[in-house]
C-alpha cells in the first residue's frame, strides 16, 4: 500500500486529487502548538475516504515533557480516530544527546497516554537514530518501525527491489522526499506499508467515519 506523509509544507492540498491508499498527517508543532494544516488535512482525508494517520516530531527530553505532548496531541484529536495511528517521530537533533534509556521513557511515556485513549502507536525514524541511537531491539518488541531511507538520487520512484529496503525489520518505509502527487504542489514524502495495517497493529482497521 502506499501512501504519503505531509504538514505545512505542503501547503494547500486538493485532497480530491490525491489519490492514495493512506495519508499521515502532523498534529502539533513544537510546544504543542496545533500543526496549521491538520484540521484541513484531517478533514480533506475524511472527506474523500483517505485513511488517516498521524505523526509528532518530538522535542521532549524528560517524562514530564513527554506527558505533555501525548495530552497535547489528545487535546487536538478530541477523540478523532486516526486507523493509521499515531507515528512518534524520533529524529531531532537537541533529543539525541539525552541516551537511549532516557530516549526509551519518553517514547513509552507518549505511547501509554496514546495508547490508553485508544490509538496504536508506532515509531518513525531515519535508519542512523533505528541503528545507533535508540534501543531499537526492545522497542521494536512492542512497537512497529516506520523507517525513512532515501536513495542518493532521490527522484520520488519506488524501487520495490532496492538494497535501502528496510522491510527485513520494519512495517513501512518512507523512501523519498521528492515525490509528485496530484493535488499536491511541489515535494512530498512518499511512503510504502509492507503490510495489511491490520498486521501493523494486530487489529482490524477501524470505521473511518468520526
Amino acid at each position: 500500500m502506499f501512501g504519503i506523509d505531509v504538514s505545512r509544507h505542503q501547503g494547500e492540498i486538493d485532497w480530491s486529487k490525491v489519490k492514495k491508499d493512506f495519508a499521515i498527517i502532523k498534529i502539533t508543532n513544537k510546544g504543542n502548538v496545533v500543526e496549521d494544516k491538520f484540521e484541513q488535512n484531517y478533514k480533506g482525508c475524511i472527506d474523500n475516504n483517505i485513511p488517516v494517520g498521524g505523526y509528532k516530531y518530538v522535542y521532549a527530553t524528560t517524562v514530564n515533557e513527554a506527558r505533555a505532548e501525548a495530552e497535547g496531541m489528545l487535546k487536538v484529536l478530541n477523540g478523532r480516530k486516526l486507523p493509521y495511528g499515531i507515528w512518534i517521530d524520533m529524529e531531532d537533533k537537541t533529543i539525541r544527546p539525552i541516551g537511549k534509556q532516557a530516549l526509551s521513557a519518553v517514547i513509552i511515556t507518549e505511547a501509554e497516554i496514546l495508547k490508553a485513549a485508544g490509538y496504536d502507536v508506532g515509531i518513525y525514524c531515519n535508519l542512523d537514530w533505528y541503528k545507533n541511537v535508540l534501543d531499537s531491539k526492545t522497542l521494536e518488541k512492542s512497537f512497529p518501525f516506520w523507517i525513512a531511507r532515501y536513495p542518493k538520487l532521490d527522484n520520488g520512484s519506488y524501487n520495490e527491489n532496492s538494497t535501502l529496503s528496510p522491510k527485513s525489520f520494519a512495517v513501512a518505509w518512507q523512501y523519498s522526499s521528492k515525490g509528485k502527487v496530484n493535488g499536491i504542489k511541489g515535494n512530498v514524502d512518499m511512503d510504502v506499508l509492507f503490510v495489511p495495517i491490520e498486521e501493523v497493529f494486530g487489529k482490524k482497521v477501524e470505521d473511518m467515519k468520526v
